[in-house]
């Protein structure tokens, strides 16, 4: 995996430098930007992961759950990866009635 910079060069992130993060874990409403969106198969169903930054300059991959795979598109994941679009990603808890995880999607702050 490698990650584009705005001074127009390209890094490696080693996988051993990548963390997976549980979205229950002391994720909530703090904003994390998207550095890269894939594709990934879990030994349950087809997903979507992010790689996302902490404030420490850290990487972190989360699975999404798999309703997200009908909200971000190809063409979304083409743009994340392009730098086209620069989005976080905010965890909003999880809901009461149905114990489901509430995430955003939302511009990063420049």
């Amino acid at each position: 995996m490698s990650r584009n910079f705005s001074d127009g060069t390209r890094k490696e992130i080693p996988a051993s430098h990548l963390e997976s993060l549980c979205i229950h874990t002391e994720f909530e409403d703090r904003k994390y930007p998207i550095v890269r969106a894939e594709h990934a198969e879990t030994r349950y169903v087809p997903t979507i992961s992010f790689i996302l930054e902490d404030s420490a300059g850290s990487h972190l991959k989360v699975f999404l759950p798999k309703r997200y795979n009908a909200v971000v598109s190809e063409t979304d994941i083409q743009d994340i990866n392009s730098r086209k679009v620069s989005l976080c990603l905010i965890s909003r808890g999880q809901c009461r009635a149905s114990t489901s995880y509430i995430l955003s999607i939302e511009m990063q702050d420049t």
